[in-house]
């Protein structure tokens, strides 16, 4: 018997868990349904950005070719400090004023929190929670 819980205990365990990644997703997904009226791509929020007055910068090329992450910040940023972000870590100092808007939104949903995150359209944002409410109007 105990062997018997000692193998089902991880199983449990994992189980859980992948029961609340599903239920997150869930409601990730029900909050993109409900606001898919925002930029279908990172030119669109490039514009809607810059319309903003914001400073926007290519994540991914030097010049400034949007491929998969577009970083918003309201001041200039270099290329080399818009490539240091620390995704994950949305505490770090990095993200004050700066947020890195990201394609494919499904590649990037594990990353999802509501204090620090949000679907804008068919893009995730994630960074500074302030300036991704003044760019979304979230």
């Amino acid at each position: 018997m105990r062997t018997l819980r000692r193998l089902l205990l991880p199983v449990a365990v994992v189980t859980v868990g992948i029961a609340v990644q599903l239920l997150l997703l869930r409601g990730v997904l029900r909050q993109w349904a409900e606001r898919n009226d925002g930029p279908q791509t990172l030119g669109e929020a490039a514009r809607a950005a810059a319309g903003r007055g914001f400073h926007v910068l290519s994540g991914d090329r030097r010049d400034g070719t949007l491929a998969n992450r577009l970083v918003v910040s309201d001041r200039p940023l270099s290329w080399e400090r818009a490539n240091l972000l620390r995704f994950g870590d949305p505490h770090h100092p990095c993200w004050a004023g700066t947020a890195v808007v990201c394609t494919p939104l499904r590649g990037y949903l594990n990353l999802y929190d509501p204090d620090y995150a949000a679907i804008w359209g068919r893009l995730f944002l994630y960074g500074d929670r302030g300036l991704i409410r003044r760019l979304t109007g979230q």
